[in-house]
């Protein structure tokens, strides 16, 4: 805002007064103003770009709101909020997280804050097959920021902590538990059976007792592709 313009908005806030463009009639109004800024103020009052009597005319109560980077465990919340907002606006039905989904948007930094988030978890949803929003539909660089903690597993590393799971999506109040347990266990399956078939879709649907449409039907549910789970 030009300097010249910040003196007409002190003039607002100090006398409640102001005139349209043009017109010649004062008029009087009565406003309450929360501002906001991602500016250091104090630094553009230093450097003749900001008028230090507007500064202070603004700064009755002041909330400082830390990035969501320092905030790690507001991420979680603020998804399952855009996740029931896109559903809505998108017309979509996903459920809710896979876990391992949920950890990589707790890792990333968030360098364009809540808006950041927003643009990520539309794009996901977007991309989305199945009930759950899983790692491979968010991007690439969120899902390389950090790896999720690992989860206990045997000893060929493939076996999920199921207790875990159940007990977050129990202490995340999450409904509809059958279908996404079955849905962690069904990824879990189908990969580890893509892998040892080589991705043959037919070796596959005979060793799962499933005709291949079936399966086809199911990969595609869980945004499973069978060249890229064989390869894992």
């Amino acid at each position: 805002m030009p300097l010249a313009a910040q003196g007409k908005v002190l003039r607002l806030l100090e006398d409640q007064t102001f005139e349209r463009v043009g017109g010649g009639e004062t008029i009087r109004t009565r406003v309450r103003v929360v501002a906001a800024t991602n500016h250091d103020l104090e630094r553009l009052i230093a450097d003749g770009r900001f008028r230090a009597d507007l500064f202070y005319r603004l700064r009755g109560v002041t909330v400082h709101v830390p990035p969501l980077r320092e905030r790690p465990d507001d991420v979680p919340e603020l998804a399952h909020h855009f996740l029931f907002v896109f559903n809505r606006e998108l017309g979509l039905s996903i459920q809710g997280f896979d876990p391992e989904a949920l950890a990589c948007l707790r890792q990333y930094p968030w360098p364009g804050n809540v808006r950041e988030l927003q643009a990520v978890l539309k794009e996901a949803m977007l991309r989305a097959a199945g009930p759950l929003l899983l790692p491979e539909f968010l991007p690439a660089a969120v899902r390389g920021a950090q790896p999720p903690a690992p989860r206990p597993a045997d000893p060929e590393g493939e076996r999920p902590d199921l207790r875990a799971i159940i007990d977050e999506l129990l202490e995340r109040g999450e409904n509809d538990l059958h279908a996404r347990l079955v849905a962690v266990l069904e990824r879990v399956l189908f990969r580890r059976v893509l892998q040892e078939t080589g991705g043959h879709l037919g070796r596959a649907s005979e060793r799962l007792g499933l005709n291949r449409s079936t399966l086809r039907y199911k990969l595609r549910e869980l945004g499973l592709s069978p060249d890229r789970a064989a390869g894992e």
